[in-house]
């Protein structure tokens, strides 16, 4: 049986060094035996701070469309890198095309606001929480209230940010959506918006499973299992900006 891939986190102590080991990648720890991992097993790679990659581990995976996520000390995504020489699927043909009209940017502002406006909303009501005011501020800050209340951390809050961003980045590597589609212009900023709009998505799970994890690898597992539906989500936000654009 197929297993899909999956998530790697390197979150080992500084020092790590990544290199291309034939068909996989290879970890090499000081006192430490080494660790091995075919690139056919790796949907991305979410890299800690103080890990050394060689120049032909990041070659191995750009060529195969592994993306690489680079995180800091507090969990926050520093960048990625991402293969970008494939060629152009029909979102990106369509999305581009649109979003050069005059009324484009407007109609982008409004696909997000009311995409964010559901999230929060659905999120709202599975908490039962009576807010008056429904402004993004006001309920983000009663989901973080939640998140401290149930045991969560700044530290694992970030970290799950960034590993939903390496959701998002996967989702249009496998849809060959070239880099710049990612930032069309300054108005588009495509990646973070897809990024928080399937944060929220996934936070729906969150609450009904109440998951537990004692380091990045246990959460980016619990992440995998809801993976796939966090693709087929970005896949439908696609859709809705350019049904919304074509004025369906």
């Amino acid at each position: 049986m197929h297993t899909p891939p999956r998530p790697l986190i390197i979150d080992g102590p500084k020092g790590a060094i990544v290199h291309a080991d034939g068909p996989a990648l290879r970890i090499d720890v000081f006192d430490r035996a080494s660790t091995r991992f075919p690139l056919r097993t790796l949907s991305r790679v979410i890299s800690a701070p103080g890990v050394e990659w060689k120049d032909l581990a990041i070659r191995a995976c750009l060529s195969v469309g592994i993306p690489i996520l680079f995180r800091d000390e507090q969990g926050n995504c520093l960048g990625y890198m991402l293969h970008t020489q494939r060629e152009r699927h029909d979102l990106y043909e369509r999305l581009s095309i649109l979003v050069t009209r005059t009324d484009g940017s407007q109609h982008y502002q409004d696909w997000k606001d009311a995409a964010l406006r559901r999230a929060h909303l659905k999120f709202v009501h599975l908490i039962d929480h009576h807010l008056q005011d429904l402004r993004p501020a006001t309920v983000i800050k009663a989901f973080e209230n939640i998140w401290i209340q149930c045991g969560g951390t700044e530290n694992e809050l970030a970290t799950l940010r960034t590993l939903v961003t390496g959701i998002a980045v996967s989702w249009i590597a496998d849809h060959s959506i070239p880099e710049e589609v990612e930032g069309i212009d300054a108005r588009y900023p495509f990646l973070i918006d897809i990024s928080e709009l399937l944060f929220w998505h996934l936070m729906v799970f969150w609450r009904f499973e109440r998951p537990k994890w004692a380091n990045p690898q246990q959460l980016a597992s619990w992440l995998w299992k809801h993976d796939e539906n966090l693709k087929n989500q970005a896949y439908e936000l696609v859709w809705l900006l350019i049904c919304a654009m074509e004025g369906w």
